[in-house]
């Protein structure tokens, strides 16, 4: 495996984003240099002579698909059984993601775990996907933990 230096934020950003329609605006990995472009930012110029050496790799782009799943995960990692089911209904209506924001956002700690989790998760993703490009990270992505997490516990019988 060859080892190269990642733009981690940089590759988590556009992995968080959203498709680019436009060719121009398809971010890629640099293998010469870990970099994360693309052709407005680089110019076609300089992109095209790596592109014919294979030193560009498009970046992939987490789907709502997975954004979903990841959601629901969540959910169901909460104490909070009521905050739960709130969460699962707007998960379940029109604009799902907005509406669990909004939601997620009036509740501070489970707003901030969320960020996260969902950061933890999608780096997680990020490096096994380097790994299958055939890199090396020279620096693992930070993955540590900033939030106290309490187990779940179970309902309380009354």
């Amino acid at each position: 495996m060859n080892e190269l230096f990642i733009e981690w934020q940089a590759l988590l950003d556009v992995y968080q984003g959203f498709v680019a329609e436009d060719p121009d605006l398809r971010a890629v990995l640099r293998l010469d240099t870990g970099q994360i472009t693309c052709a407005e930012l680089a110019g076609q110029d300089t992109l095209a002579p790596l592109a014919e050496q294979n030193l560009l790799v498009p970046t992939p782009v987490k789907g709502a698909v997975l954004s979903h799943k990841q959601r629901v995960q969540f959910v169901e990692s909460l104490c909070d059984l009521e905050l739960a089911q709130r969460l699962h209904q707007a998960l379940s209506g029109p604009s799902p993601f907005q509406a669990f924001d909004a939601l997620i956002a009036t509740v501070p700690v489970e707003a901030a775990r969320w960020v996260q989790e969902e950061r933890l998760g999608d780096l997680a993703t990020l490096n096994a996907w380097i790994r299958r490009v055939g890199l090396e990270p020279s620096q693992p992505p930070d993955q540590s933990r900033k939030i106290i997490e309490f187990p779940k516990r179970p309902p309380r019988e009354s």
